[in-house]
């Protein structure tokens, strides 16, 4: 379970109080979200040696985008009450936000690129940082300004601005506790914004707003929406564990040393992370409940493994196994890819297509589990041989049902292992 952290706890001696809730609103949302897609502040520069930094943060992910700023108000301040501090200094966030998207198109017309960097990588020695900055080449034109406020008298302020989204430092943790992923995190500033003004805009009540919108989700989808469930749930909240085993998925996939790069492209790594990202909380605890389920039956048997069809067109393929079966970890891996061709080859003879597919596999020792990631996109392809060896083994997925299938032979038919023998003869099946 992810334990938040206090909005103190970065502070130095050399910290500013206000530099430290910055780094502290940036944390939260990188600790229980994705410190890939949380990017500390880029830095534009002015010509004649001068430099500006951009905002207070960025979150970034599955082509949504928002310019953090926080504003405060140092505790042992006793100037301004908290409706003519918000007038003053909640009206320069808003500006400063608004001037930040502005900033980066004039620096992408100029040719003159911004890179951001992870808080992920904050610590990171500059050499290893460079390899995982992300340019700002994207349109920012649409991207929302979160301004995240700490002064003691906020609760029950409303701000005038209603095209921005308001939240005070103690909301701003209980909603990245509630939604557990940037990428929900902005898809719900973006309805909360589309939704106007009426949807409780009072500072301090976001548990109050997040309900509201909660609803408003579940009674969308119970109508037949695009969306054939709900995308915000109170389910990360219900149930934390579930979510914990979940994020061990974004997690684990960089070494446990910090500072140490994947052999992989940061590219591809972005690319698995947003896959998982793009979940729903509701389903992220389902599927972190689930895997549990999947590593338990390796107590009866060598494999086992599962599909599941995280929206319409995103397929997700897991297999764990005792990791005294493989001498050799590419032996693993390469039964694992096998298995995924197969379940997407079977999606596509079924009439159906899918965009993305993500496999993960754990190889469970001895107080360890290594954590194995294949991520693959169309055209996704298997042998004839393949598709009866993998559907024999493991049985065919079924979308609709969301359940495996195993096909049948009588016992003087050809097994569909493809072994060529009969099936009673077939040594695959004792």
């Amino acid at each position: 379970m992810v334990t938040p952290i206090s909005y103190h706890q970065s502070m130095t001696d050399e910290m500013s109080y206000g530099n430290a809730i910055e780094h502290d609103v940036r944390k939260i949302a990188a600790r229980l979200g994705v410190a890939d897609f949380v990017y500390t502040v880029p830095v534009l520069s002015k010509g004649a040696g001068g430099s500006r930094e951009v905002g207070d943060g960025l979150l970034i992910s599955n082509g949504h985008g928002a310019i953090l700023q926080v504003k405060t108000r140092d505790p042992v301040s006793r100037s301004e009450t908290g409706e003519s501090w918000l007038a003053k200094h909640g009206e320069r966030a808003y500006r400063q936000g608004k001037g930040t998207r502005r900033q980066i198109s004039e620096q992408q017309k100029a040719g003159e690129i911004v890179t951001a960097f992870p808080v992920r990588a904050e610590d990171w020695s500059p050499e290893v940082r460079e390899r995982v900055g992300l340019p700002l080449d994207m349109d920012v034109s649409d991207w929302q300004t979160i301004i995240v406020v700490d002064h003691p008298e906020m609760d029950g302020t409303q701000p005038t601005r209603t095209d921005a989204f308001w939240i005070t430092t103690d909301d701003w943790l209980m909603l990245n506790h509630a939604i557990r992923s940037v990428t929900g995190l902005l898809i719900y500033v973006e309805r909360v914004l589309e939704a106007g003004p009426n949807v409780c805009p009072r500072l301090g009540y976001e548990a109050e707003r997040f309900e509201q919108m909660v609803q408003a989700d579940a009674k969308y989808a119970a109508a037949g929406g695009t969306r054939s469930r709900p995308w915000l749930t109170a389910d990360s909240l219900n149930d934390p564990t579930g979510a914990a085993l979940y994020r061990q998925l974004l997690e684990r996939i960089w070494p446990e040393e910090s500072g140490q790069l994947l052999q992989v492209p940061i590219g591809d790594t972005r690319r698995i992370l947003e896959f998982l990202d793009d979940v729903p909380p509701g389903m992220q605890v389902e599927a972190g409940r689930w895997i549990l389920r999947k590593r338990s039956e390796i107590r009866d048997r060598p494999w086992a493994s599962g599909a599941w069809m995280f929206n319409s067109e995103r397929l997700f393929v897991f297999g764990c196994s005792p990791s005294d079966l493989f001498e050799d970890i590419e032996h693993f891996d390469a039964k694992l890819a096998s298995l995924a061709c197969v379940r997407a080859k079977q999606i596509g003879l079924q009439g159906n297509s899918i965009t993305s597919l993500l496999a993960v596999g754990h190889i469970v020792g001895d107080g360890y589990i290594d954590y194995r990631y294949i991520y693959m996109e169309p055209p996704i392809d298997a042998s004839p041989e393949l598709m009866r060896s993998v559907g024999h083994e493991h049985g065919v997925f079924d979308p609709e049902a969301g359940q495996v299938n195993f096909p049948k032979a009588a016992r003087n038919e050809r097994c569909p292992c493809g072994s060529g023998l009969k099936f009673k003869y077939c040594d695959r099946n004792t």
